[in-house]
Protein backbone atom coordinates (compact mmCIF):
# COMPACT_ATOMS: atom_id res chain seq x y z
CA UNK A 1 0.00 0.00 0.00
CA UNK A 2 1.43 3.74 -1.06
CA UNK A 3 2.29 6.18 1.73
CA UNK A 4 -0.86 7.99 2.65
CA UNK A 5 -1.39 11.70 3.34
CA UNK A 6 -1.12 11.05 7.13
CA UNK A 7 2.13 8.93 6.29
CA UNK A 8 3.70 12.03 4.28
CA UNK A 9 2.62 14.72 7.12
CA UNK A 10 3.99 13.06 9.68
CA UNK A 11 7.28 11.75 8.01
CA UNK A 12 7.80 15.75 7.08
CA UNK A 13 6.86 16.40 11.00
CA UNK A 14 9.71 14.01 11.69
CA UNK A 15 12.31 15.84 10.03
CA UNK A 16 11.17 18.83 11.48
CA UNK A 17 11.48 17.78 15.17
CA UNK A 18 14.44 16.24 14.61
CA UNK A 19 15.95 19.39 13.30
CA UNK A 20 14.38 21.34 16.76
CA UNK A 21 15.36 18.60 18.67
CA UNK A 22 19.09 18.70 18.17
CA UNK A 23 19.44 22.01 17.90
CA UNK A 24 17.56 23.13 20.82
CA UNK A 25 19.15 20.66 23.30
CA UNK A 26 15.86 18.66 23.71
CA UNK A 27 17.64 15.04 24.33
CA UNK A 28 14.18 12.88 25.21
CA UNK A 29 12.43 14.25 21.64
CA UNK A 30 15.54 13.83 19.34
CA UNK A 31 15.64 10.26 20.83
CA UNK A 32 11.79 9.76 20.31
CA UNK A 33 12.37 10.42 16.46
CA UNK A 34 14.94 7.14 16.19
CA UNK A 35 14.05 3.65 16.14
CA UNK A 36 15.59 1.62 19.16
CA UNK A 37 18.44 0.27 16.87
CA UNK A 38 18.78 3.11 14.66
CA UNK A 39 21.85 4.61 13.28
CA UNK A 40 23.23 7.75 12.61
CA UNK A 41 26.24 8.28 9.50
CA UNK A 42 28.60 10.78 9.41
CA UNK A 43 32.04 11.09 7.60
CA UNK A 44 32.56 7.28 8.15
CA UNK A 45 31.47 7.48 12.06
CA UNK A 46 28.32 5.31 12.41
CA UNK A 47 26.55 5.85 16.17
CA UNK A 48 24.31 2.78 17.27
CA UNK A 49 21.16 2.60 19.28
CA UNK A 50 19.55 5.35 21.68
CA UNK A 51 23.05 5.29 24.01
CA UNK A 52 25.20 6.28 21.36
CA UNK A 53 22.38 8.93 19.68
CA UNK A 54 21.80 10.66 23.28
CA UNK A 55 25.70 12.05 23.44
CA UNK A 56 24.79 13.20 20.24
CA UNK A 57 21.37 14.35 21.03
CA UNK A 58 22.80 16.02 23.83
CA UNK A 59 24.03 19.63 24.19
CA UNK A 60 25.62 21.82 27.02
CA UNK A 61 23.23 24.83 27.84
CA UNK A 62 26.06 27.59 26.44
CA UNK A 63 25.85 25.06 23.27
CA UNK A 64 21.82 25.61 22.77
CA UNK A 65 21.04 27.87 19.91
CA UNK A 66 24.27 27.77 18.20
CA UNK A 67 23.62 25.58 15.94
CA UNK A 68 20.50 25.47 13.40
CA UNK A 69 19.23 22.45 11.29
CA UNK A 70 17.93 24.45 8.12
CA UNK A 71 16.11 21.28 5.49
CA UNK A 72 14.83 21.56 2.43
CA UNK A 73 13.25 19.58 -0.58
CA UNK A 74 12.10 16.04 1.17
CA UNK A 75 11.34 13.50 -0.97
CA UNK A 76 9.95 10.39 0.23
CA UNK A 77 8.90 7.24 -1.30
CA UNK A 78 7.83 4.08 0.44
CA UNK A 79 5.26 1.51 0.81
CA UNK A 80 3.50 0.55 3.99
CA UNK A 81 5.29 0.93 6.81
CA UNK A 82 8.92 1.46 5.66
CA UNK A 83 9.99 4.89 3.87
CA UNK A 84 13.32 5.84 2.09
CA UNK A 85 13.75 10.11 2.46
CA UNK A 86 15.95 12.11 1.43
CA UNK A 87 16.66 16.18 1.84
CA UNK A 88 19.60 18.84 1.52
CA UNK A 89 20.97 20.17 4.52
CA UNK A 90 22.57 23.81 5.18
CA UNK A 91 23.54 23.90 9.07
CA UNK A 92 24.52 27.07 10.38
CA UNK A 93 26.88 26.54 13.22
CA UNK A 94 29.59 28.98 15.31
CA UNK A 95 30.19 32.19 13.25
CA UNK A 96 33.86 30.86 13.64
CA UNK A 97 32.80 27.86 11.88
CA UNK A 98 31.95 27.27 8.33
CA UNK A 99 28.17 26.30 7.76
CA UNK A 100 27.77 22.62 5.95
CA UNK A 101 25.98 21.97 3.28
CA UNK A 102 24.89 18.58 2.91
CA UNK A 103 22.49 15.73 1.73
CA UNK A 104 20.94 13.36 4.13
CA UNK A 105 19.55 9.67 2.85
CA UNK A 106 17.23 8.28 5.45
CA UNK A 107 14.71 4.98 5.56
CA UNK A 108 12.55 4.97 7.80
CA UNK A 109 9.66 2.57 9.58
CA UNK A 110 6.51 2.61 10.83
CA UNK A 111 6.56 1.41 15.14
CA UNK A 112 3.94 1.06 16.92
CA UNK A 113 1.81 3.48 15.06
CA UNK A 114 4.69 6.62 14.37
CA UNK A 115 7.02 6.92 12.11
CA UNK A 116 11.33 7.11 13.33
CA UNK A 117 14.36 7.19 11.65
CA UNK A 118 15.92 3.73 11.15
CA UNK A 119 18.99 5.08 9.19
CA UNK A 120 20.34 8.33 8.62
CA UNK A 121 23.19 9.21 7.07
CA UNK A 122 24.73 12.84 5.98
CA UNK A 123 26.78 13.74 3.43
CA UNK A 124 28.67 17.21 2.54
CA UNK A 125 27.80 18.03 -0.90
CA UNK A 126 30.90 17.47 -3.25
CA UNK A 127 30.02 20.53 -5.42
CA UNK A 128 29.77 23.12 -2.75
CA UNK A 129 31.52 26.91 -2.96
CA UNK A 130 31.11 27.70 0.55
CA UNK A 131 34.58 27.79 1.62
CA UNK A 132 36.23 30.82 -0.24
CA UNK A 133 33.20 32.49 0.16
CA UNK A 134 33.24 31.86 3.82
CA UNK A 135 36.97 33.22 4.05
CA UNK A 136 35.87 36.28 2.00
CA UNK A 137 33.41 37.00 4.45
CA UNK A 138 35.08 36.50 7.39
CA UNK A 139 37.82 38.85 5.66
CA UNK A 140 35.12 41.18 5.11
CA UNK A 141 33.66 41.36 9.07
CA UNK A 142 37.46 41.32 10.26
CA UNK A 143 38.32 44.64 8.15
CA UNK A 144 35.05 46.35 9.67
CA UNK A 145 35.77 45.42 13.25
CA UNK A 146 33.39 42.72 13.74
CA UNK A 147 33.96 39.87 15.81
CA UNK A 148 35.10 37.04 13.98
Amino acid sequence: MALTTDDLVEINHLYAKYSHALDGGLTELFLSVWAPDGTFTQEGRTRRGHEELRVMGSRDPGEVGRHRHFISNIMIDGDGDQATGACYLYLTRDVKQEPLIGIYSDTLVKLDGRWVFKTREVKGDPNRRVSEKYREQQAAWKAAGLPV
